[in-house]
């Protein structure tokens, strides 16, 4: 746990990987579709035209629709997943003030969310991360040390669309900091903080 208190920020309201790239194959995608389709259709209406120029306009056509599927695609599972992320961001941060408030109010920390949910005002559903529907893991007793990991997502989050995958997982601190870490990293860490 050495140097965890200089660790960087919470990255929990980061947004998805790679967005401006997919703007700029979005705007490229329909420029090429916009152009192919002017070109099918003038190829359609020219006796000139071979069968082997249309059928290759039509082939890069079907390229680049299904090109700009995927990254619609992309685009609708990016913002679910951004909406789940800063979800469980927001339960995590709630779930660090209300144990605060227990420690504060009992003298000690709570043994396990369930005691927390019976002795405040914290919902049960926020025990819950959105986007795996499992109940946070709650590491007992390290409210009280400094650096320790409190809670984390009982699962990775998975964002994947076709080839791309990508694996992280939301970790609460017991000083309140909720950071955003890929799978390995986690791993590393919560080995470190003795939980691995």
């Amino acid at each position: 746990m050495v140097g965890r208190e200089a660790r960087r920020p919470g990255l929990a309201g980061q947004r998805t990987e790679m967005n401006l790239p997919v703007l700029v194959f979005t705007i490229l995608s329909a420029l090429l579709f916009c152009v192919l389709s002017i070109v099918v259709v003038r190829l359609a209406f020219d006796r000139v035209a071979t069968h082997a120029s249309r059928a290759v306009t039509g082939v890069l056509l079907l390229v680049s629709c299904a090109i700009y599927w995927g990254i619609t695609v992309y685009q609708e599972k990016s913002l679910t997943a951004e909406i789940h992320r800063n979800s469980c961001s927001e339960n995590l941060s709630t779930i660090h003030e209300k144990s605060l408030e227990y420690l504060s109010s009992e003298g000690s920390s709570p043994a396990n969310l369930r005691e927390l949910v019976r002795r405040s005002d914290l919902n049960s559903a926020q025990l819950v991360c959105p986007s795996t529907g499992a109940e946070y893991h709650h590491e007992a007793g390290a409210l009280q040390q400094p650096g320790r990991i409190l809670c984390y997502d009982p699962g990775p989050h998975r964002f994947e669309v076709f080839w791309y995958v990508q694996l992280h997982r939301h970790v609460l601190f017991s000083d309140g900091r909720v950071e955003w870490l890929g799978e390995s990293e986690f791993s590393k860490l919560l080995h470190e903080d003795g939980g691995g």
